[in-house]
């Protein structure tokens, strides 16, 4: 009798979907999105079986940039060549996935993954948001404004850009990390050009005049401070830039916060006042009620 074919383990459509949407997953944010917490297990063993018998998924691991000095490895599933072929059976285009460099950059993209990670969660669990469409950074390369800070050309390509819907209004996000390596020089170069950037250029781009740019800090400078020190520095860095500037006005379009996306609830990270803006007393929120 020939051998009976194996069986995709239980949820594996999903697992793949989001490998095809986001590129790359740990088993953590596989987890979040489909599971309840501690379900982390069972969504380790179906991945090895969708790894070692299906071929579908490679894991890579790679030492996590969280400051311990003997590392700790971190998994990370990306679709293998029939895992590509698969989910385009189910009519999915799997993002292609470049080189992920460094311990520090995988971290980074990690923590975006978070953010956009929540976004869907938030949408999935409330009728009245929807996200329209998500831009990552990979998309965004492919056509993005240049101007020139002192002296030097700069670009500005957010991390991710969020496009969310409730009812008629539109809220979009453009998004920064900040894991705290930038240095306060670079760092106004960075809100300099961004000056620059909105109004005229980023319309063309996004065809909106809707525009928040979220500042998520998830780190201290070299990982030494605490976050809220971190955020606390880059909100007075950005006030100085707008005040020489003479650009008070443009304070409204930025919102800075310490946070992990992945360690607070979605509704808390969207409509909590946990934001501080520029020139501008209180706590505020990326959505709002």
């Amino acid at each position: 009798m020939p051998t009976p074919s194996p069986v995709l383990p239980a949820r594996s459509d999903d697992y793949l979907r989001a490998l095809a949407k986001y590129g790359f997953l740990t088993a953590d944010q596989l987890t979040r999105l489909h599971h309840k917490m501690g379900s982390k297990r069972e969504v380790l063993k179906r991945m090895a079986t969708l790894r070692d018998e299906f071929k579908f998924v490679t894991c890579d691991r790679r030492p996590r940039d969280d400051g311990n000095p003997y590392g700790r490895l971190l998994y990370l599933y990306k679709l293998h060549d029939a895992g590509k072929k698969y989910v385009r059976t189910l009519g999915v285009l799997p993002r292609r996935v470049e080189t992920l460099g460094t311990a520090f950059h995988v971290d980074h993209r990690i923590e975006v993954n978070d953010f956009l990670i929540s976004a869907e969660l938030l949408a999935q669990g409330r009728d009245d948001i929807c996200l329209q469409y998500v831009l990552m950074e990979s998309d965004l390369r492919h056509d993005y404004f240049v101007t020139e800070v002192d002296g030097r050309r700069f670009a500005v390509i957010p991390d991710a850009w969020l496009d969310f819907r409730q009812g008629e209004w539109q809220t979009c996000i453009s998004l920064e990390t900040d894991r705290g390596s930038e240095e306060e020089r670079h760092w106004r170069q960075r809100i300099a050009a961004m000056t620059k950037w909105i109004g005229k250029p980023y319309i063309n781009r996004f065809g909106t005049e809707s525009l928040t740019i979220a500042v998520i800090v998830t780190k201290g400078h070299h990982g030494i401070e605490p976050i809220e020190v971190r955020a606390q520095r880059l909100l007075q860095w950005t006030e100085s830039v707008l005040e020489e500037q003479d650009a008070h006005r443009l304070g409204a379009f930025f919102k800075i916060a310490p946070v992990k996306p992945c360690e607070v609830d979605p509704a808390h990270l969207f409509f909590a006042p946990i934001f501080a803006q520029p020139f501008h007393e209180g706590g505020v929120s990326l959505l709002g009620e």
